[in-house]
């Protein structure tokens, strides 16, 4: 049984919708919790006993960050939740992938009871080739971050190899520790050090063998999120992620666009039965990347006005530009103005373009609007 939430009405409906249409994606406050939709078209979950699952030879990890406020509104004034239409495009890619094993972690918090503070709850979701397997509820305890979510994994995850992609949908994460990312949580520090530690965990879960030299937990990491496209971020996601999109500047709540996912096994199996013998390579994860971010581009020239970046970073192009921000002289500041790293007079553009590929456009207002490029990083000054 999901929990159930009544939204607390605000005032300033007009200031409302200017945060959320322009630094809702941005900012972490307190939450704001409305009741979870139902999806009366979603099928009943299958008894395993019921299920013979065929291979897989992708697996999709969701984490949906949804504890905190993921209120926006559309063009045309409808009210939406970030968080909420995350969980529906993950959803949708659980149904319609085949050969694909789909996780979805949304990470809430339940109504607080009297003198109480909010529970950290969160709704699981388990997909495999299409078939729900798994919808139910769990608890988020004070141990490390994603944890709970790990143990899940351990628990549910096919053991075969498969290519694995890790998404996640949230606000801003701090390039070093701060609170108030978790509004059933203020006073827990949250930081890209904590986060990429995170990983760590589902990578246990999801690789209990021996993973052969030059192999990383994940294929590809999907970042929707304001500002992903840093150089911290970057240097700690390097040793577990192949690829990685992101986007370095401002991300508007509609989000980046992951549905391509689902077209990932369809496709390659039209090009093996028409061209090609040989099994999933990394090129064909390099493709599916760029398909990725492009879709997502897309989706976000006709939702916003504000400027969009969509950034694809091949780790291992990127060593000799990350390595610098390895050293402990290095550690950001605490708190900044996020701008193009570019504006730096010691940033190092050739070597960092090399490996990344940009999709941007500028802002279709204000001073940026006539800035016809930029870098595909963005720093704390």
């Amino acid at each position: 049984m999901r929990p159930a939430f009544r939204h607390r009405a605000r005032p300033g409906l007009l200031a409302a919708i200017c945060a959320g249409v322009l630094l809702g994606a941005c900012a972490t406050v307190r939450p704001s919790p409305e009741d979870l939709p139902s999806d009366s078209a979603e099928a009943t979950v299958l008894p395993d006993s019921l299920y013979s699952p065929e291979p897989v030879d992708l697996r999709v990890v969701y984490v949906i960050h949804g504890d905190a406020d993921y209120s926006f509104h559309d063009s045309i004034g409808n009210r939406l939740f970030a968080d909420r239409e995350a969980v529906k495009q993950a959803r949708e890619v659980g149904r319609r992938a085949q050969r694909t094993e789909v996780f979805i972690f949304h990470q809430i918090s339940s109504k607080p009871r009297l003198f109480e503070k909010a529970q950290k709850v969160g709704n699981y979701y388990h997909y495999h080739s299409g078939t729900m397997l798994q919808r139910t509820s769990y608890y988020r305890a004070d141990g490390p971050y994603l944890e709970a979510e790990a143990a899940l994994l351990r628990r549910d995850a096919d053991s075969v190899k498969a290519f694995t992609v890790f998404v996640y949908f949230g606000h801003e994460i701090p390039p070093a520790d701060r609170k108030g990312y978790f509004g059933s949580d203020p006073d827990r520090d949250f930081s890209v050090p904590r986060f990429a530690q995170g990983l760590q965990h589902l990578d246990s879960a999801l690789n209990r063998s021996e993973r052969p030299p030059g192999d990383k937990a994940f294929d590809l990491a999907v970042l929707s999120m304001c500002y992903g496209g840093s150089p911290w971020m970057l240097q700690a996601l390097a040793p577990l992620a192949d690829q990685v999109i992101a986007s370095p500047a401002y991300l508007h709540l509609s989000y980046l666009d992951t549905r391509a996912l689902a077209n990932f096994t369809a496709d390659y199996a039209r090009n093996l039965a028409r061209h090609r013998k040989d099994p999933y390579t990394k090129r064909d994860v390099r493709a599916l990347a760029d398909s990725v971010a492009a879709q997502s581009f897309a989706q976000l020239k006709g939702r916003t006005q504000t400027e969009i970046t969509v950034g694809v970073y091949r780790a291992d192009s990127l060593k000799t530009f990350l390595a610098p921000y390895a050293a402990p002289a290095a550690k950001p500041k605490a708190k900044g103005v996020w701008r193009d790293c570019a504006e730096d007079p010691a940033f190092d553009a050739r070597k960092a373009a090399r490996g990344v590929k940009l999709y941007y456009q500028p802002p279709r207002f204000g001073l940026l609007q006539a800035k016809a490029t930029r870098s595909a990083w963005q720093c704390l000054f």
